[in-house]
């Protein structure tokens, strides 16, 4: 099986560096350019399911780069930032946001080991499928993150933050009874 999660193009605030979470920003300019250029990126791929988040950031990107009906899956909707949604992003406070031990929620937003939860039941519905799926996930940046750990590994004292992605980086993940046996970013 292999999956390809793409992160959703540009929006303003990520333009900005400011929080979106859960709040529904659309595409801006730049990142409609890169929703296409991600679409000509993966031409020759066959996808087989495509699942995107509801917020129409991903959704629209999603609906660029195939054709194929798109499951909108709750699970995989950004974390939510709670009270830091809409403000500037201060990267000094990430360290605690993405501390698995402390797992600390002081802004009211989703605790990490929550997010890693709906991750971890979002890939196992994924795995269960038929192995020859190509399948196509379009998310969102911080869960993103917590799909990726939960599919190659992770434990208490894994550093969250060593793994970015930005606006419609492609991650390709190739699965071989249930594991990963190879990860690239396209």
């Amino acid at each position: 099986m292999e999956i390809y999660i793409v992160r959703h193009g540009q929006t303003d605030w990520n333009k900005d560096n400011i929080a979106q979470g859960t709040t529904d920003i659309p595409l801006n300019e730049e990142g409609i350019k890169q929703a296409y250029i991600v679409k000509e990126k993966l031409k020759d791929v066959l996808f087989t399911k495509c699942y995107s988040s509801p917020l129409s950031r991903a959704l629209t990107t999603a609906k660029i780069i195939t054709n194929l009906p798109i499951i909108k899956d709750d699970r995989i909707i950004e974390r939510s930032f709670g009270k830091l949604e809409g403000n500037r992003i201060n990267y000094d406070q990430l360290v605690t946001h993405w501390d698995y031990k402390l797992n600390a929620s002081p802004f009211g937003e989703e605790k990490l080991k929550d997010v890693i939860a709906r991750a971890h039941e979002f890939n196992e519905m994924i795995k269960n499928l038929s192995d020859e799926e190509v399948v196509l996930i379009v998310s969102h940046g911080a869960f993103m993150k917590a799909l990726h750990f939960d599919l190659v590994g992770f434990d208490e004292n894994t550093n969250f933050l060593d793994f970015r992605i930005n606006n419609c980086e492609v991650c390709k993940y190739t699965i071989k009874n249930n594991k990963v046996i190879e990860f690239i970013k396209l």
